[in-house]
């Protein structure tokens, strides 16, 4: 499981894992503010989280060449956990 975080200002975005001090520090830089995180395993469950509290409509995973999405993120019966 990971935290993912939503950063936003005048209209632009930032998502990424909570881990990721490089990001959060530049967010932050650039005037950003924390409006949203989910917890979830891999990253296709906290993106299709994040595609429904945008309304971007269906979020389409990465697949591999062979079709399926990468093993990592295939935890499709995982419901990310969304907070704020």
């Amino acid at each position: 499981m990971s935290r993912c975080e939503l950063w936003e200002r005048d209209g632009s975005t930032s998502f990424f894992p909570d881990w990721n001090v490089q990001a959060r520090r530049m967010a932050e830089e650039e005037g950003m503010t924390l409006t949203w995180e989910v917890e979830a395993k891999g990253s296709n469950p906290p993106s299709r989280a994040l595609y429904e509290h945008l309304g971007f409509g269906e979020y389409k995973p990465m697949l591999r060449e062979d079709g399926p999405p990468y093993p990592d993120d295939a935890d499709e019966n995982h419901v990310p956990e969304a907070k704020g």
